[in-house]
Order: C-alpha cells, then structure tokens, then sequence
C-alpha cells in the first residue's frame, strides 16, 4: 500500500474569475485547499463557442485565446481537475461541452454545478428553495400568472429549475404554457428576451429568473415600463449574489451559496485523492453531493421594505479600504506598465522588471513560463501543448530570478512540480500571455481573490512586453543576418540612430535617448560625487486642451513644455519626453536643496508664456524632484520612481483648469 500524499496539487477549471458566481466559487475553493493543505491551481478560461458573439463585440474578438489554459490543465503534475464546465459552456452544444470533459483523459474529473454519468459531482439542489419561492408567490401574494427567464436547454441548472416551474404550476392547478418562458443565456444579456416575455403575455404577476443576473436585466427592464416592482409584479431570481441585496429594490431570490459549493468540492477531492491513496486504487467510487437551497424574500416578491440600521462608521471605513485599494493596484499597474515600456529591449532583464515591480496584496510568488517561440492559436484550434516550456524568470518573496533564455527547460507533464515551487501549500492563478492570435506562454502567480478582476488587465500587460520583446528579438535577428549590407550603410544608420533617439514633435530626446544619454553621464567616474537633480513633469489637463481646443493646440502645450526644459536645462542638462504628457530633465546643480529651484525657474517660463500667448488656455505642469549625489551605481529606475511619487504628490495640489 502506498503512502498517503500529505499535499496534493489540484487544479480548477472555470469561467471568467470577474463573474461573481465564478468568483465565489473560486473564494470557496481558495479557503478549502488552505484548510486541507493543498495546492491550488485556479485556470481562469472564458467561453466555449465564443466565437459565436464575435460579431457583435470586435473588441473581444481574441477572447476565446484564454481557453489555451485547458491545454496546460491537462497536465500530469495535477492529481485531479475541478471543472466548473456550466460557467465555461453555457453557448456549447452538450457534445461540445463533454468533449472537454473527455480531454482530461486519465486525469480523473469533478464537476462542479453540473452532473454527468461516471463522474462524481457537487450541484445546488435546485428543487427545495426555488419551490418555496414560487410557492410563496401563489400562496401569500395571489400570484397565478407566472412568467420564467430560463437559462439555457443545454445546462442542467435550467433544465432542473424550469422543471421544478413546471411541477410548481401543475401542483397548485396552474396551467403551464409555452409563451410564458423565454431563455437565456445566464448573463445579464437578456434584454431582449424580457421584452418578448413582457409583450406576449400583458397580465403577468410575477417573473421567476433562473439566475440574479438576468433577474437584475429582467428589473431594469420593467423599470423601463413604469412597474413598480414588488407591487404590480414580482420578480425572484436564484444565487443569492452579493449585488441582490443592494438592489433597489432588494432581489428576492434563492439563496445557492457558490462560495460552500466551491469550498465543499476542494474537501470532496481531497478526501477522493486520500482514498486512492490509502488504498492503492486507481478508482473510487463516483459521488454525488447537494448544496442546500432556501428562499430569501426581499422587497421584489414581498413588496414591503425593509429597514435596518447600518454601522456608518464600519461602512465609510470599509469604502475607505477599497478606495485605496484600488489606488494602490492601479499605482501598480501603472508601474509595470512604465517599465515595460522603458525598459524593454531583446536582451534579458525584460520579465525581472515586470516582476520587481508586481507587487499586490499577500503575492510573494510569480513564475513566468514561457513557450520556445510564439504559437498561433484560433478558435476551435486544438489546446494540446506541443511546443517547449521554459521558466523564464519566477520572484519568490522578494527575491527575482531571470534564467537565460532555453536554459530552464519544463516539461508539460512536471508544470506544477517545479522545485522553484514554495514547499507550502499555496493557492495560485493562470494567467493566460497572448497578443491577438498568437500565444506566448502564462503566469502562475498567488494573488487574493479580491484581485481577481485585475487578471485582464495582467493578461494585456504581460502579453504587451511579450510581442514587443519577441518583435524586437525577430529584429535583433535580422539585424544579425544582414551585418555585411549594415556595415554598407553605416552612414544612414548613424542618422537613423539619431533620429531613434529624438522625439519627433518636440526635437529634444524621447524615451530611449533620455535613459541612454542619462546613464552615459552616470557611468562617467569624473561625474562620481556631484550633486544631481531629477525632474520628473506631467503636462496638465492635455486632454482637455485637446478636446475643447484641438490637438494642434495640444501640440502646441506639448511644445511649450519642451521648450522650457530646454531653456532651464541649458548645455547641462538631459531633457527628454517619455511619454504623452510626460517629461524628465537630468542635470547637475550646486549644491544639495537647489532642486527646487527648477521648479520655480520651470513655473516663471509656463507664466510668461501664459501671460504673453493670448492662447484660450494656460499651460500648467505637475513637477515632482528627486536630488541624488552621484555614483556609478545609481539606479536610474529607482530615481525615477522616488521622482514620480514626488510628480503625484505635486499633482494632488495642481490649479484647476483655467479657460480663458
């Protein structure tokens, strides 16, 4: 008999981590694995078929490209796969849907809210609160004409709720009738089929929705048509979502805890791959569990309000965290976009400035794998990996490590075995790393579930810096081939540099010439001791001068910017434009504290031209100054990042716009 395993790595398969049915699943499943002492491996893929909607919505059209993940859930080093296949192919045929099932092969399965033969599973029992519910509407409300926002036929979830109508209906003599149901697709993108229910059938009492996100379309919707909700009609929905009871009015609906049917399947899995173990069995037997419905009623079925006292000073604090949560996760998108772009070239070093600068709550560990070259993928593609996996660089706590490239090669099937793994159980995140159809390779990272709805964002981000650094390798390979024709054409090339290193609108140095000439005086030894300053300027309200004034106008702000740099800056000093808005000047000063002078010197020039242009606007600048005395050890990120947090400090006490 073999030894019982003290952690298993297990994996979880489901539908868009944003969605918050998704997301309590994935909250449930999280706090389960850390109970049990398990790893967890959360691949956040979209939906199957989405290629049907493609049409409707270009910008979504590469969407389908997070479903690659399915390729690298199939790997060996997972003990078993919990797969939420109801969030992922509610637009899918059955066969469709089972044959992801299948792909798994002899990685044994658990099926989260849905059921089929063979398989053990964990589903709400959809009979015993959406019956009270529909009964309390026939019995304390007098309701008998009763309408059904179905999900779609292909889910089991519809097929049992639209069920449990129908019997509801024949119980209490109340005849069921075709015109009375419309479907949907479980997504708030119901509208139209609202409409069509509200216009076949003039005298409904009552609407019964099979989720709260169409119940939440189907009460926009008779707002739209001056019901009063809970009054002249009743509306439930099922799930119980954390929006439902801030409803206005509240959703009455059907309490289906996601999070308890996400922790209980992690426990179910664990207790499966414990019983193999203990009794060397390939197999066990298949299981079947329920999570327990009841109705809860709110004002849209009762039409009484409810009335409680809330804890306003537990409430503004609790807004008061999320408010600067969210500053501090856009701060840090903010930086790892910076980097990426100012730091990004063909050589290594790219990913460990991604990860030095990824930094959310709780996240201690990133890896980044990355395949040997970029592949095509396309909807309906195959997901099987083909092409070689290399860990390219991983952070652990706060140490990053960056490995040249195809020198830590991993195999498909030891993915999630890593030695560069933590030795503790840890939950962790797939992020998919595309751009249009091309894959590049993914994340696996241990952010919290409150940050799940930044995946998308990373997903941009990572995929960005992966085109780009792979485009300009293509090009340093191509340079490479062709050295005899560039030796030819050395003289154009020195003008090509040239120009690489200038902005074009303004003339003085963009974002690749401000780093290098910057450096180039760093490194220099006899510059070893001076006193130095860093300004780091936002141009204000730019796109306001756009907007009202044109982008000729804009131009014109831009230029203004330039030109004061380049007065104050003189022959000392580096000016550059980094960005839109954005500038820098390097240039040594006197004497530690004469930074501030700049800004002043900076502030005059912006007046003159204010006072003297007789433009419809003036021209402000946000301006933040780090000092530094200087060694060739400087680190010219750092400075910039002490700078930019000066820049935001300065910015949170501009003037107002001022038109003229």
């Amino acid at each position: 008999m073999r030894g019982v395993k003290h952690m298993y790595n297990i994996g979880l398969v489901v539908g868009n981590v944003e969605d918050p049915f998704s997301n309590q699943i994935c909250q449930g499943a999280m706090k389960a694995a850390e109970a049990v002492g398990d790893n967890l491996f959360i691949f956040p893929v979209k939906y199957l078929n989405l290629a049907k909607s493609i049409k409707y919505d270009l910008k979504n059209q590469f969407e389908y490209q997070y479903n690659f993940l399915l390729g690298y859930a199939q790997s060996h080093s997972l003990d078993m796969i919990i797969l939420c296949i109801s969030t992922i192919a509610y637009q899918a045929t059955k066969e469709e849907a089972m044959e992801v099932v299948k792909s798994f092969r002899d990685i044994p399965v658990f099926l989260v809210s849905s059921s089929e033969e063979g398989y053990s599973s964990i589903m709400f029992d959809n009979v015993t609160g959406l019956k009270e519910g529909i009964q309390y509407l026939i019995d304390e409300r007098g309701c008998k004409n009763i309408g059904m926002v179905s999900g779609d036929l292909h889910n089991t979830d519809a097929i049992e709720r639209l069920n449990v109508y129908k019997d509801v209906l024949a119980q209490n003599g109340l005849e069921y009738e075709d015109k009375k149901v419309v479907y949907g697709d479980f997504s708030i993108n119901c509208e139209e089929q609202v409409e069509k229910l509200l216009h076949n059938n003039l005298k409904l009492d009552a609407i019964v929705c099979a989720n709260d996100c169409m119940a939440m379309t189907t009460c926009e919707v008779l707002k739209k048509y001056n019901y009063n909700i809970g009054k002249d009609i009743c509306v439930i929905g099922f799930d119980d979502l954390e929006q439902s009871e801030t409803m206005v009015p509240p959703l009455a609906t059907i309490r289906a805890d996601a999070t308890i049917m996400g922790y209980q399947s992690v426990i179910e899995v664990h207790d499966i791959l414990k019983e193999k173990d203990k009794n060397g069995k390939t197999e066990v037997s298949v299981r079947k569990r329920f999570v327990d419905t009841t109705f809860i009623n709110r004002e849209s079925a009762s039409g009484q309000k409810e009335f409680f006292s809330a804890d306003v000073d537990l409430l503004k604090k609790e807004y008061d965290n999320k408010f600067q949560r969210m500053i501090d996760v856009n701060h840090c998108l903010n930086r790892l976009t910076r980097d990426m772009l100012m730091y990004c070239d063909a050589g290594n070093g790219n990913y460990s400035y991604f990860l030095d600068s990824f930094k959310l709550e709780r996240n201690t560990s990133c890896y980044l794998y990355m395949l040997d070259e970029p592949v095509e993928f396309r909807p309906k593609g195959d997901y099987s990996i083909e092409k070689n996996l290399y860990l390219q660089a991983y952070k652990l706590n706060d140490k990053v490590v960056e490995f040249p490239k195809y020198d830590k090669k991993i195999s498909l099937d030891y993915l999630f075995n890593s030695e560069y793994y933590e030795k503790k159980p840890k939950n962790y995140i797939i992020i998919d790393i595309y751009s249009c159809e091309m894959q590049h390779g993914i994340m696996v990272c241990d952010i919290t579930h409150k940050d799940f709805r930044y995946v998308e964002n990373l997903c941009y981000l990572i995929g960005i810096a992966a085109k780009i650094i792979n485009l300009l390798q293509i090009q340093e390979q191509l340079l490479s081939e062709k050295e005899a024709m560039l030796k030819n054409l050395e003289q154009e090339n020195l003008i090509l540099g040239d120009i690489s290193y200038k902005d074009e609108l303004t003339g003085i140095n963009n974002r690749r010439g401000f780093i290098a000439k910057t450096m180039e005086f760093i490194k220099n030894r006899s510059n070893d001791g001076k006193v130095a300053a860093l300004v780091y300027i936002d141009l204000n309200y730019l796109k306001l001068i756009n907007d009202r004034f044109s982008h000729a106008e804009g131009n014109v702000a831009i230029q203004t910017c330039a030109n004061a740099l380049t007065y104050i800056g003189g022959e000392d000093g580096i000016v550059g434009r980094i960005g839109g808005d954005e500038f820098t000047m390097f240039m040594p000063i006197p004497y530690c504290g004469a930074g501030e002078c700049l800004r002043e010197q900076i502030n005059c020039y912006l007046d003159e031209f204010n006072e003297n242009s007789q433009k419809p606007y003036e021209v402000s600048a946000s301006i933040g100054i780090q000092e530094i005395i200087i060694d060739s050890d400087c680190d010219l990120k750092k400075i910039l990042e002490m700078a930019d947090k000066r820049l935001y400090e300065d910015k949170a006490h501009k003037k107002p716009f001022v038109e003229r």
